[in-house]
């Protein structure tokens, strides 16, 4: 019985662990994209109610450009939301003792964050001159670093002023 669970647990490690790793491998080795940003005018930094009020406004643009701070402000108030739903929820259930029907619809309350939170990322990833289909990284367990450092990148608008890795 013990070996039966140490082959699950290579297996869950091999299916989470390696993709992860190659994706990150592939993102270091990739070679910075040159020339101007095809995606557009070069983003504005926001304030944190500016990055929320942005994301919900542009929920369903996907080109364009967003700044580093609106992407990080607006993925802030989306783990914000979540954490406050869940202990809101999880306190409810302990005064009630049971779940109402009410309490199902609590947890779901910061998906309405997940459209926008997505625009969001793809248009970050843009203001780096990537493409956005990067964000598709983050559905690949541990493959979700490499989307970070993706995301952390600063703009670019084909003027790179050290030439290091990170731009």
């Amino acid at each position: 019985m013990g070996s039966f669970l140490i082959w699950h647990i290579l297996i869950i490690v091999l299916v989470m662990f390696v993709p992860g790793l190659v994706s990150c491998i592939v993102v270091f080795r990739l070679p910075l994209p040159e020339g101007a940003n095809r995606f557009g005018a070069p983003s504005h930094p926001a304030a944190s109610g500016q990055a929320l009020v942005r994301g919900f406004k542009r929920a369903f643009v996907f080109n364009g450009r967003a700044s580093r701070s609106e992407f990080w402000w607006f993925l802030f108030w989306t783990m914000a939301s979540y954490v406050i739903m869940n202990v809101a929820f999880w306190k409810a259930i302990a005064a009630e003792g049971e779940i109402s029907r009410a309490l199902l619809i609590l947890p779901f309350v910061p998906l309405i964050f997940y459209l926008p939170l997505l625009s969001v990322a793809i248009r970050r990833l843009q203001d780096a001159n990537r493409s956005g289909l990067w964000v598709l990284l983050a559905f690949g367990g541990f493959s979700v670093l490499a989307l970070l450092v993706l995301l952390a990148e600063q703009a670019r608008d084909g003027v790179i002023d050290d030439g290091d890795a990170f731009g």
